[in-house]
């Protein structure tokens, strides 16, 4: 009897809510094709400072997820460059706090197209870069259609850009083979309309903000500063150094170039006794033969960045010679000689991957008309064996090479 009592209750209700209107909705109609996702209903309570990614996407706030490189007071050193003229730099942070999640929308929807025109593509350094753009870029749904390599040819970039254009692209990141001979280019690009963003150095003739919406470079300083340092710690603050620098004239390399005297010039007991030019890393085997064969007391070499280090490293290690070596920027080569306890003994490293990532954001939020800053800088680190294994991971975004490995494990 209670049986019946209940059910005959629950018909009564049924109607009622179907009177009132309160009736639950019929499921939605799923047309073919269409794509459901599976829910959930174990829902439990998420940890403190987990993000919630429902209240995220109801609020219409978008999390690209980019999580910026900042000094630590440990391993990454703290930004010491400025601008060539003094200039106020930035961290990348600065640039995301400035771009709003409707910013963020426009550009994902807009079909935008970006180029990057590189002065050398075929080191671990410009790979670095090139793959924290491409990586960035497909958060703000930006196609690249096209990567060019200049193999340091002041010619080849100016005909790489000039190929590219064509392609009518919104954005063009470019790493200058000479801001002098290379700038009328890129002012050629800005005044077609395209966006430029420089890597490292601008066109010598570009103009903040009109001809580029901005520069992103490795703390140029503090990075040369920490090679010096970390050459003139192996022979004790004492004896005869030389240096090897880049020819062109770009301004990041005139930076590293002081930094690295101004470093040394803190030590009573070390003099430069050599300061050579290379126009490519190649020439750095030659040069440095020459340095030793006019002096034969030299204890270490500093280079403006690690290919004609790693070069020089080659040539005087078959005639016999055992001078330390060390460098900005840390490739492969460098990263095993290091290892393995060669020549280059250790380098003040630039983060390639996040340097890409800062160039993308600073083409994404000019295409949202964003204001840019002129100078973006990306910290740097000071690599020795003690924290090779660690800075690698934080370099490159990628396993570290099995050879290197296993070399510094031996």
């Amino acid at each position: 009897m209670k049986k019946v009592v209940i059910v005959v209750l629950c018909l009564v209700l049924s109607c009622a809510l179907v009177l009132a209107g309160c009736a639950p909705e019929a499921p939605a109609v799923v047309e073919e094709g269409e794509m459901t996702e599976e829910v959930d209903t174990n829902v439990e309570e998420e940890a403190d400072g987990v993000k919630d990614d429902t209240a995220e996407e109801a609020s219409g706030e978008i999390d690209l997820g980019i999580v910026p490189l900042v000094p630590n007071g440990t391993t990454i050193l703290p930004i010491q460059a400025s601008g060539p003229n003094g200039e106020e730099v930035v961290g990348i942070e600065v640039v995301l706090e400035l771009m709003e999640s409707d910013d963020i929308k426009m550009i994902q929807e807009g079909g935008y197209t970006a180029a990057i025109c590189m002065a050398d593509s075929g080191n671990d350094w410009s790979q670095g870069q090139i793959k924290g753009i491409e990586d960035t870029m497909k958060k703000f749904n930006i196609e690249v259609v096209a990567i060019t390599d200049a193999k340091w040819s002041v010619e080849q970039q100016i005909a790489d850009i000039e190929s590219v254009m064509q392609l009518k692209p919104d954005i063009i990141l470019s790493h200058p083979t000479d801001g002098v001979a290379v700038g009328p280019m890129y002012k050629k690009a800005a005044d077609e309309g395209i966006i430029v963003v420089f890597i490292d150095s601008p066109g010598a003739d570009s103009v903040f903000p009109d001809d580029f919406a901005g520069i992103v470079q490795a703390d140029n300083y503090a990075i040369a500063q920490a090679s010096a340092e970390i050459l003139a710690e192996a022979i004790g603050g004492e004896g005869e150094v030389a240096l090897i620098n880049y020819k062109n004239s770009v301004s990041h390399m005139d930076m590293r170039e002081r930094a690295a005297k101004e470093t040394f010039a803190k030590y009573p007991g070390i003099t430069v006794v050599a300061d050579q030019k290379v126009g490519s890393a190649e020439e750095g085997g030659p040069v440095a033969e020459a340095i030793m064969i006019a002096n034969p007391d030299v204890k270490a070499i500093w280079a403006g960045w690690d290919g004609p280090a790693m070069v020089a490293a080659a040539a005087l290690t078959s005639i016999g010679k055992e001078v330390y070596i060390a460098a900005p920027d840390l490739g492969r080569d460098a990263a095993y000689s290091i290892a393995s306890d060669g020549l280059f003994i250790g380098s003040g490293a630039q983060h390639p991957w996040d340097q890409g990532v800062a160039a993308a954001v600073i083409g994404a939020a000019a295409l949202a008309g964003i204001e840019t800053p002129q100078y973006v800088i990306v910290p740097g680190e000071k690599v020795t064996k003690a924290n090779l294994a660690e800075a690698w991971d934080k370099i490159y975004h990628s396993p570290m090479p099995d050879e290197i490995a296993e070399a510094l494990n031996k």
